[in-house]
């Protein structure tokens, strides 16, 4: 007697990605999403390499804080990593220079008591 099933294993290793417009699970090869119809984008290369977090980008955001906000207001839908990241390293160096004007303002006040 044969003892073989016919049903697919359960961890498959089918690889998914999800649609941009409606946020359904669909097979990375699918061009058109299935639920709503709108064309997904392919694996390109090309858009997937200028939409990369920026170390040069992140660092003028962080040294300069109005700048990184500008051009997360300009990018945030052309290039929603890149923004992210910007905006990200923009707040952390706000942060810390109002963190640090504020503790060298303390020190200042008090040594003239």
């Amino acid at each position: 007697m044969n003892n073989q099933s016919n049903v697919t294993p359960q961890n498959d290793n089918t690889q998914y990605k999800f649609c941009q417009n409606c946020g359904a699970k669909i097979d990375v090869k699918a061009v058109v999403c299935p639920k709503c119809g709108v064309p997904v984008n392919g694996n390109n290369a090309e858009s997937n390499s200028e939409d990369r977090n920026n170390g040069w980008w992140n660092l003028l955001g962080f040294f300069f804080p109005i700048v990184g906000w500008i051009l997360w207001a300009v990018w945030h839908k052309e290039y929603p990593k890149r923004a992210h990241g910007i905006c990200a390293w923009s707040w952390v160096g706000f942060v810390i220079s109002f963190l640090s004007t504020l503790f060298i303002s303390v020190i200042i006040i008090l040594s003239e008591l």
